[in-house]
């Protein structure tokens, strides 16, 4: 009797620590069914709040790209208005006019004539170097050579980082004509804007000055990025009660309106 109450205690013992082990296994089992989804659900949030911040942070991005791309254009656009006027006069002509302007914009002027030059009383000053020092006449050709490398780059220089420039020019002369075509091609050719004022001969200076005057416009209309104002100066004549000076002084304020 007592060996049978031995081996009925130790069965008993024996299948409650079975139902203590699957009850343990049990619970266990669910303990890590029950985190496991609850992490899994913790890293798909997590995933999906990463991805919602990587499409704000690119969507940001972009419109930030966007905001500065335009930025930018109305920056060079603005800058067009706010940057300091720069002129250049061309050939005896051209000098005079920007000689009168000197005060009112930064100035340069260019000829081939070195002692005209030398009395014009502006602080930028390019002498086109020629055998004589003298100026081209009606030589266009000539005036379109003396634009060499090294004076583009003075040019260049003297613009600086301006995005426009205005040129000042009297046609029908070798500097005038051809000296004009060759700076306002090489500004195109660098993206900028170039305003061309032209000042048309006399009509008494006679057909074949007048002729070349028009030819150089015509040439100057086919470069990109270019607006010519033409003047005649048989609109002097109007001022004949005038003398010379305050004629000429009348034409150079009509200009400094323009520019």
């Amino acid at each position: 009797m007592g060996n049978l109450s031995i081996i009925i205690t130790i069965f008993t013992a024996i299948i409650f620590s079975y139902l203590l082990y699957k009850g343990i296994k049990s619970v266990y089992q669910d303990f890590k069914n029950i985190y496991y989804f609850k992490m899994k659900n913790f890293f798909i949030k997590k995933k999906e709040e990463q991805h919602t911040e990587n499409k704000k942070v690119v969507g940001s991005n972009i419109v930030e790209s966007l905001s500065n791309k335009y930025e930018s254009l109305i920056i060079n656009s603005d800058k067009r208005a706010l940057e300091q006027k720069k002129v250049i006069g061309i050939g005896g002509g051209g000098s005079n006019i920007v000689e009168y302007l000197t005060n009112h914009y930064e100035s340069l002027i260019i000829n081939s004539d070195k002692r005209a030059l030398e009395q014009k009383k502006v602080k930028n000053k390019i002498h086109l170097e020629k055998p004589d020092n003298l100026g081209c006449g009606s030589n266009e050709k000539c005036g379109f050579s003396l634009i060499t490398e090294d004076v583009l780059n003075q040019i260049d220089k003297f613009i600086n980082k301006n995005l426009s420039i205005t040129l000042i020019a009297t046609l029908g002369g070798g500097v005038g004509s051809g000296s004009t075509k060759a700076i306002a091609e090489h500004l195109t050719n660098k993206d900028l804007m170039v305003k061309c004022i032209l000042v048309k001969p006399f009509s008494w200076e006679g057909s074949k000055k007048s002729n070349r005057a028009n030819e150089t416009i015509e040439f100057l209309k086919q470069l990109k990025n270019v607006s010519i104002i033409e003047i005649e100066n048989d609109e002097l004549k109007s001022f004949e009660h005038l003398s010379m000076k305050k004629s000429f002084n009348l034409l150079n304020n009509r200009i400094k309106s323009i520019i």
